[in-house]
């Protein structure tokens, strides 16, 4: 959404290439879903539509089982913990998104999700036959272990609407949470802090390849920067 923690790192990312660039360094950002959602921006940058985007990565997990690493379970319990494993992973992330011809700006990740419920949840029993929105594969076959019954949306579809109204669950972070006005549907929110998910900030590569010299390098010098405050934005 336009004024969460990952759209304001993006929109002075793009501030301080363009003040690097000079002149002919034109980036425009369209936020929120304006012209691509989460689920399009994969193929949006494969064709052309787009030269820069924003990913979630958990969501183009049937490329590389990778990709959804950081969204498992405890894999990462801790801020920390989430950004040894993006070191550790980045490498093989770069590869992987190079084989779909983009090329890896910077990483961002998201606060850890949590559980916004209509209703107190006091044992995973209380889950079972509710219909929870859900955003990422990994989401999805939680709830669905869970006993509750995944209704998946995109990360900026707002309060439920083609959830249904038998949507009274969700998981995702509290930034989500605000993005989509969960207090419409939801009274308890439980932190969770069982995962890191990330975005990866791409350029199509045959874009980035024909950009001047001076241009990536200012984009290179915005993206680490920008990668800094994500971390310390999540925290």
């Amino acid at each position: 959404m336009d004024g969460n923690s990952q759209t304001r790192n993006l929109r002075q990312f793009i501030d301080e290439a363009r003040l690097a660039g000079g002149e002919g360094l034109d980036i425009r950002l369209h936020a929120a879903g304006a012209l691509l959602t989460s689920g399009e921006m994969l193929q949006g940058l494969q064709t052309g539509q787009v030269q820069l985007g924003e990913l979630l990565l958990a969501v183009e997990a049937a490329l590389d089982p990778m990709l959804e690493l950081d969204s498992l379970p405890f894999v990462a319990r801790s801020l920390e913990e989430a950004r040894r494993l993006a070191a550790v992973t980045r490498p093989l992330i770069e590869q992987r998104l190079r084989r779909e011809g983009l090329t890896l700006l910077y990483m961002a990740p998201w606060p850890p999700p949590g559980l916004f419920s209509g209703f107190a949840v006091n044992a995973l029993e209380d889950l079972r036959g509710t219909r929870m929105r859900t955003m990422t594969p990994t989401a999805a076959r939680l709830a669905n272990l869970a006993g509750a019954l995944s209704a998946s949306v995109e990360p900026e579809e707002g309060p439920p609407s083609s959830a249904g109204p038998l949507a009274t669950t969700m998981f995702a972070s509290a930034s989500i949470g605000v993005d989509v006005r969960a207090w419409s549907f939801a009274r308890f929110y439980m932190p969770l802090d069982i995962a890191f998910p990330k975005d990866a900030v791409c350029a199509q590569s045959r874009a980035w390849e024909a950009l001047p010299a001076q241009h990536r390098a200012a984009m290179l010098q915005a993206a680490a920067a920008a990668e800094e405050r994500a971390w310390a934005l999540a925290s």
